[in-house]
């Protein structure tokens, strides 16, 4: 049961890091940043295609990286 706790904890991380990312992109968005909340949305997908590549998920690392950007 722990296994299934645990896992139940890293997605809701992932969910509030995901949530965070997209708050700061539309703080982006509404301050003028246009263009440098499309480059981060751009590089997120970039670095989704070769993590995905390499095998691994690293939407977490990427997420709470542009939260602290």
């Amino acid at each position: 049961m722990a296994c299934g706790d645990t896992n139940k904890r890293l997605v809701e991380t992932l969910e509030k890091l995901i949530n965070r990312r997209d708050v700061v992109k539309n703080r982006q968005q509404r301050n003028g940043s246009r263009a440098n909340a499309e480059l981060n949305s751009k590089r997120v997908g970039m670095e989704n295609e070769r993590s995905q590549a390499q095998g691994q998920i690293s939407e977490p690392a990427v997420a709470e990286r542009d939260f602290h950007n």
